[in-house]
């Protein structure tokens, strides 16, 4: 997706480091990411469980308490201004508003006790300043509930959750955060736990929302299938870190750190069939023990002596897109090393 020249981002993360404190030691969950969000545009966030990807979303909105957190810093940067900087008041102002996020599994985003009705109504009580001119919520209500695709939305307003399918409490959570019109909307895992026929139902309304309501939104999947078809830009993250950020098509074409190799040539292609898949060896790390060097250095193939035991560095593509991998700068691939 372009942009005219010089428009600034809708967010911009720079620096962001969360962790928290544990009796066994700290915990480094998000460790020093950096990325950038267009206007627009859909952003896919990858990696295997325990990367950090749904850190990394609480980490944006604030919505870790803080008991739990040792360290939070950097800056998240949301049009313009650094959510670090808020204080609650104006998160929650926020939160629900210009950003909302859809939970991989809707039946904790809804109370089973309300009816679709009054949760999604309660969204512009608490964020009046959100209506638009001459719509009442009763009407945003029920277009969005049609634009989500679900069947007799009257009689879907009416209902509780416990009374709903999976794939149709799925989509009540999309239309609710979109109640607000936000600008941008987190989705966590929203496809894990549907069939492929709902799934392929819920990516297309991804597609919609941006066309329709210009949202940006930011995908945290496992399913780089989905990543292919969707997103525009795609981050690869790795024990708490961004290991590759690229455009989805180069990401694709010729990815540059290990292991997006690796999480490539594991994922099944349609009409592709292979003698077997391919593994990557080993188990990410624990993150309360990180290796020297690399934290992906045990498991990959292309490991130096140094790998083991210099952390490596931002590695610059063309900016914002970058890679933390020394063996491939040092192969001449890339421009410079940032550490």
């Amino acid at each position: 997706m372009s942009h005219p020249a010089g428009t600034p981002p809708l967010l911009e993360i720079e620096g962001l480091r969360t962790h928290f404190a544990t009796p066994r030691g700290v915990v480094r969950a998000v460790d020093g990411v950096n990325l950038r969000l267009e206007r627009g545009e859909i952003l896919g966030i990858v990696g295997e469980s325990g990367s950090g990807k749904s850190v990394l979303a609480q980490s944006i909105l604030r919505v870790i308490p803080p008991p739990q957190l040792q360290r939070a810093d950097g800056h998240v940067r949301f049009d313009g201004q650094d959510l670090m900087t808020l204080d609650e008041a104006a998160m929650r102002r926020l939160r629900g508003a210009r950003i909302a996020m859809v939970t991989q599994n809707p039946s904790t985003a809804l109370n089973p006790v309300f009816t679709v009705r009054s949760q999604m109504l309660e969204t512009l009580r608490f964020h009046p300043d959100r209506r638009r001119d001459g719509v009442d919520a009763r009407s945003r209500m029920l277009s969005l509930l049609t634009e989500t695709r679900l069947p007799a939305p009257e009689r879907i307003a009416r209902s509780y959750p416990f009374q709903l399918s999976g794939g149709m409490k799925q989509r009540v959570a999309i239309a609710m955060a979109l109640m607000a019109e936000p600008d941008l909307l987190i989705a966590d895992e929203p496809t894990t736990a549907l069939d492929v026929t709902i799934q392929a139902q819920i990516l297309e309304l991804f597609r919609q929302v941006r066309r329709d309501h210009g949202t940006s939104v930011i995908l945290i999947t496992h399913d780089l299938g989905v990543v292919a078809r969707l997103c525009d830009t795609v981050a690869v993250m790795y024990a708490g870190r961004i290991v590759e950020y690229n455009r989805t098509a180069q990401l694709f074409k010729q990815p540059r750190h290990p292991y997006t190799r690796g999480l490539l040539a594991s994922n099944p292609v349609f009409g592709q069939p292979r003698p077997s898949l391919t593994a990557m060896p080993g188990q990410p790390p624990d993150l309360l023990a990180l290796p020297a060097g690399c934290a992906f250095a045990p498991r990959c193939s292309q490991a130096r002596s140094s790998c083991h035991e210099v952390e490596p560095g931002v590695v610059t593509m063309t900016a914002p897109f970058h890679h933390r991998c020394p063996v491939q700068a040092e192969d001449g691939l890339l421009e410079g090393v940032t550490r």
